[in-house]
């Protein structure tokens, strides 16, 4: 209750802030509000970009980006003044994830253009309106949160299905549907990149093409930080499949990898999503996005939900986990070796899941997202 409050306060503070600023014009310039920063990499490298007069983007992570010429980066913090100032001021906000100060920027409309590009293909695990705690909220907290999501004018959208469940977890309509996947999805069009950015990965590992790497990538669970607390027996597997696979744990960068055994390398840090699955040959996944991702390549993956119960009691989930995965399902590292060794993946089915959930991405996705920007 008492976070809630503080919330309405904030709302009521930034909506009081920005409708003062209307006073003042508005500058030609695009912030860029991020949580994980691989779409906005993309979109500030697009030469349209180059007609602002500033690019300015606040994250939590500011050591992630690279830099280019009219761009600056700081730290975001919902109290930051000068923030609040800069999106107070812009004809443009991007957006990668779900921020409170939205709530209280009624008074800019119209008079910038927001777009969510969100930061995953797909969906497992329940979000927004949809997941299970939202109905246990008291009605002003239902209503912020209301208020926050219809105040994005475009939902970046790759497929029929994913608008289907952002307009039930965001209670939009299809007029904010942006028929284009994620900017940071153009790696998967372009197969030279893929090719280079897989040799150049492996060359600088010192992986073989020979090499069948397989790339473990569960979505981030609460209290694991060590990789002790994985249920995967990785000791196993490097053990039972033959020494031409290697397995490549991609974890959150907060868990700890205290292992070492041959045939076993770490990329939770310091690569990006799309150069560790340009060299992944098989995925093992859970309830991540990854998987949705990675149908991009048209290569193998196996779900591995080992908590499955737990987690639908807990977060929730879209649909029957069945329905939102390809046939391939593991609840062992048993099964995992099984289904390896077997190697029936079906090719037709890893197409159809691709197109199910990628449906719109086959053209350059950040061009069709620059196209609406002021």
């Amino acid at each position: 209750m008492i976070k809630e409050a503080v919330l309405r306060v904030y709302n009521f503070i930034v909506s009081r802030f920005f409708l003062f600023m209307r006073l003042i014009p508005l500058k030609n310039s695009i912030v860029l509000l991020t949580s994980y920063g691989d779409n906005i990499n993309y979109i500030i490298q697009n030469p349209k970009l180059r007609y602002y007069d500033e690019v300015i983007i606040y994250t939590e992570r500011p050591y992630e980006f690279k830099y280019y010429n009219n761009v600056t980066v700081y730290s975001h913090s919902n109290f930051n003044l000068k923030e609040l100032y800069e999106l107070s001021r812009t004809k443009n906000i991007i957006l990668d994830n779900y921020f409170p100060v939205l709530g209280g920027m009624n008074t800019l409309r119209p008079y910038v253009t927001v777009i969510q590009t969100w930061h995953a293909v797909g969906a497992v695990k329940a979000f927004g309106l949809a997941d299970k705690t939202f109905n246990h909220r008291p009605k002003r907290s239902k209503d912020r949160f209301q208020r926050t999501y219809q105040n994005v004018d475009y939902y970046v959208s790759g497929s029929k299905t994913m608008s289907e469940i952002f307009k039930k977890a965001f209670n939009i309509n299809d007029d904010k549907i942006l028929k284009a996947s994620m900017p940071r999805l153009d790696f998967y069009n372009d197969e030279a990149i893929i090719k280079h950015t897989n040799d150049c990965l492996r060359k600088s590992l010192n992986i073989s093409n020979e090499k069948i790497i397989i790339t473990y990538a569960p979505t981030y669970r609460e209290n694991q930080f060590n990789v002790t607390d994985i249920h995967l027996d990785i000791e196993k597997m490097t053990r039972v499949l033959p020494n031409n696979y290697i397995i490549a744990l991609r974890l959150h960068p907060t868990v700890e990898l205290n292992i070492d055994l041959k045939n076993v390398i770490n990329l939770s840090k310091g690569y990006s999503l799309e150069s560790v699955l340009s060299m992944t040959d098989i995925l093992i996944t859970d309830y991540s996005s990854v998987g949705f991702e990675f149908s991009n390549l048209e290569r193998p993956i196996i779900y591995y939900p080992y908590d499955i119960d737990d987690y639908k009691k807990e977060k929730g989930l879209i649909d029957k986990y069945e329905n939102l995965t390809t046939s391939h399902i593991a609840y062992s590292t048993d099964d995992i070796i099984q289904i390896i060794k077997e190697n029936q993946f079906s090719i037709d089915e890893i197409r159809k899941f691709k197109h199910q959930w990628n449906e719109y991405n086959h053209t350059n996705n950040t061009n069709a997202l620059v196209k609406v920007l002021k």
